[in-house]
């Protein structure tokens, strides 16, 4: 799978099963659906996903994004998400999304039991994902 862009928006694939986001500026409804479907094929076939995203040039979240991704989210398996360099505004739009996703999943498939964490640093939040990727796919990261 190629590494789509959406506006000045960025996703990256990596096998196993990460998924890497940076943000820059404002994410618009379409621009949310079209990351969300990409990341929904991307993780046909895999048990769980693991994300990074860089939320650092990151503007506002339109509220029509914020609907599709907490409707769209919790079909997509992410396991362990990670985001670095998100302003206050970022990490409380953030939350609130996460959380309105799991109300509306009713308890049931992703964000549900996903590990969620917040870094300053890039640093910090890939040696944390690094960390998750060796228990959750420990044959791959043995192998490479």
């Amino acid at each position: 799978m190629s590494d789509p862009s959406y506006g000045r928006h960025t996703l990256t694939f990596h096998e196993p099963g990460v998924v890497d986001m940076v943000v820059r500026g404002d994410l618009s409804g379409d621009e949310m659906r079209q990351f969300l479907e990409t990341v929904a094929r991307f993780s046909r076939g895999r048990p769980h996903l693991l994300g990074i995203a860089d939320l650092g040039e990151g503007g506002s979240v339109s509220i029509e994004a914020r609907k599709i991704a907490a409707d769209f989210t919790p079909r997509i398996p992410f396991r362990v998400l990670a985001y670095y360099r998100a302003s206050f505004q970022m990490r409380l739009t953030t939350k609130l999304t996460l959380v309105a996703s799991q109300l509306m999943s009713l308890g049931g498939g992703a964000p549900t039991g996903c590990e969620i964490r917040f870094f300053t640093t890039e640093s910090e939040a890939r040696a944390w994902i690094d960390e998750r990727l060796r228990v959750l796919y420990p044959a791959f990261v043995s192998s490479s």
